[in-house]
Order: C-alpha cells, then sequence, then structure tokens
C-alpha cells in the first residue's frame, strides 16, 4: 500500500515472514503515545500511562515490569522519555509490556504486530520492521503477576498517526473534504482527505507536553511532566479556559501559515489525547463544522486494527 502527497511518500509494510505455524497468530494494535500506551487484540484494550523508569529497584514483586536479557524497565511508575523519535525509545521494552498487559493468560504467542508513528516518522518504519519482524522476544513480565513469556513476531506493520483515524469514518465523512487534526504529547498530525484522496499529510512538533511544560515553568514547581494533570486537578497548578484556547489556537495558527483552512472541509475531527483535554474548547470555540471525534483517545489504535487488518489479509 503506497499514499503519496506532493511528493511527499508515505509506504505500509506489507511483507512478512511467516514463523512457528503452529501457533495461532494473534494480531495486536500498540498505538506507543508519548503520554499514553493504547494496545488491543481486537478483544481485550488497554489504555495506561507512558511513564517508565530503568532505576534500581528493591522491592520488584510490588512493581509492573519487564526484564529482558537481565535488564529490568518498570512501567506505570517514573517520568515521560521526552525524546522526540520513537524509533530512537526503547520501543523492545514498550512492546514486551503491552503485549504482557493483554494476554497474561498466555505464555506462548506468535502475534502479528499493527504500529502507529507521527507522519513525519513514517520514513523510519524500516527500523521498527527490522528490528521486530520474524524475531523472538523471551522475557519476563510482572502486571498482576510474574510470567515467563514467549513472543514470536511474524510479521510488523506500521501505520501513520493520525491517518488511522481518518478509517473510524462514517462512510458519508469519507466521500466528503474531512481533515483530522491528531494532538498528541509531542505531535500534532493534520491529514486532509478530499472525497477518499490525500490532500494533506503534514506533521507539527507540538503536543500537549508542551503545554505542560510551559504550565511547569509557570507554576515555579520541579513536577515530572507526568504529574502535571494531577497538579492541575489539585489546584496546585492554575489552567484557565483561556489557556486551553490559547494553545489550540496555536495550533490553528499553525495550520493557517501552511493554508490548512478548517473552512475549506466539509468536517473537521479533532482526535487524540490532546483534543480529548481540549474538549471544551473544541466544542465552544470551533466553526460549527469542527468536532471532537468519538473516541478520541483510542481512535488511532482502533483505525489501524482496521488498516492493519486488511494489509495482513486478516480478520
Amino acid at each position: 500500500m503506497e499514499i503519496k502527497v506532493e511528493n511527499k511518500e508515505v509506504k505500509v509494510n506489507n511483507i512478512g515472514a511467516t514463523k512457528n505455524n503452529d501457533l495461532q497468530i494473534k494480531t495486536i494494535i500498540i498505538d506507543m503515545g508519548n503520554t499514553q500506551i493504547k494496545v488491543t487484540d481486537g478483544v481485550r484494550e488497554e489504555v495506561y500511562p507512558s511513564t517508565y523508569s530503568k532505576e534500581t529497584e528493591k522491592f520488584k514483586e510490588k512493581l509492573k515490569y519487564v526484564c529482558i536479557n537481565d535488564e529490568y524497565t518498570y512501567f506505570q511508575k517514573g517520568d515521560y522519555n521526552l525524546t522526540y523519535s520513537k524509533v530512537r525509545k526503547d520501543f523492545t521494552a514498550t512492546i514486551a509490556y503491552a503485549i504482557a498487559k493483554i494476554t497474561e493468560d498466555i505464555d506462548i504467542l506468535n502475534v502479528n504486530l499493527v504500529l502507529l508513528l507521527p507522519i513525519d516518522q513514517m520514513k523510519n518504519q524500516g527500523e521498527l520492521i527490522e528490528a521486530l519482524q520474524g524475531k523472538e522476544l523471551q522475557y519476563i513480565a510482572r502486571i498482576n503477576k510474574t510470567m515467563e513469556k514467549l513472543v514470536v513476531i511474524n510479521r510488523v506493520v506500521v501505520c501513520p498517526e493520525g491517518m488511522s483515524s481518518w478509517w473510524t469514518c462514517s462512510e458519508e465523512e469519507k466521500k466528503n473534504f474531512v481533515m483530522l487534526v491528531d494532538i498528541g504529547g509531542r505531535t500534532t498530525n493534520i491529514i486532509g482527505m478530499k472525497a477518499g484522496e490525500m490532500a494533506i499529510l503534514d506533521t507539527f512538533e507540538t503536543g500537549m507536553l508542551n503545554l505542560f511544560e510551559r504550565l511547569k515553568n509557570k507554576s515555579g514547581k520541579n513536577y515530572p511532566l507526568a504529574d502535571i494533570e494531577h497538579h492541575i486537578e489539585n489546584k496546585d497548578i492554575t489552567l484557565l479556559k483561556k489557556d486551553k484556547a490559547e494553545f489550540l489556537m496555536e495550533i490553528i495558527d499553525q495550520m493557517n501559515v501552511k493554508r490548512y483552512y478548517l473552512d475549506n472541509f466539509d468536517s473537521v475531527i479533532f482526535t487524540g489525547g490532546g483534543s480529548a483535554f481540549l474538549s471544551e474548547i473544541i466544542k465552544t470555540k470551533l466553526p460549527q463544522n469542527c468536532r471532537l471525534h468519538e473516541n478520541p483517545i483510542k481512535s488511532n489504535m482502533l483505525g489501524a486494527m482496521l488498516l492493519g487488518k486488511q494489509i495482513l489479509g486478516t480478520n
């Protein structure tokens, strides 16, 4: 499958090896967000913070972790990884933990993986595929109990963030001019589709962590970014409606500079965790053709499940 837009090219991998055919192949979709990880096998879904730590811990039996080659990575504690490129992060441990989250009752798995990258990082998808496809992951994981896992990775498909959400749109919307604004932790992906044809494919290096960093600096406190939402809810940090509106307008201003005008589309769908956080502004301050996706947190994961299974030829 190929997607080309104005000399830009995004290719979705459709080549894979088959291994361990005696095991039923399970397709697992993992959206490795900068602030939240989303994972599903089409039956079970999990959403959890993307915080992690590699610090030495004395009481491992009370923590959630994976251990690969005697190296422990602890999850749902610590802080966010602020590395911009997702292929420069420790994605192997992240994937191993995500698989364990939804397969606690299975020790040996044969899987197809559907992963996501920001549009501007799709050129690096080959690094994910080369590192994972046809490989075996043998590790120890602890979620609610300690497990020994053997995961055989059969095929790997990488889908573009934002565009994956387009697959969750209604058939009527797919026939019209629709733009998706996917506000994440470190990026905002912009996708414009005109009657099913690609018109816009872009990424801005702006996401909710920019707003959280700004609020942290304004507060004068040394809070971890992963704790900012808690401190907002606890009134330790003041977040006004106008702060949210100004941040959203910064993104829209960037869109206007590129001539990605809201009024040029029949519908503009805001999605991603950032859009969920800014939902009140999206619903009350934007033109009538703008709306919040019905499932902004999971839309990329759910769309990637539809797209990935189509590419893999699975049900």
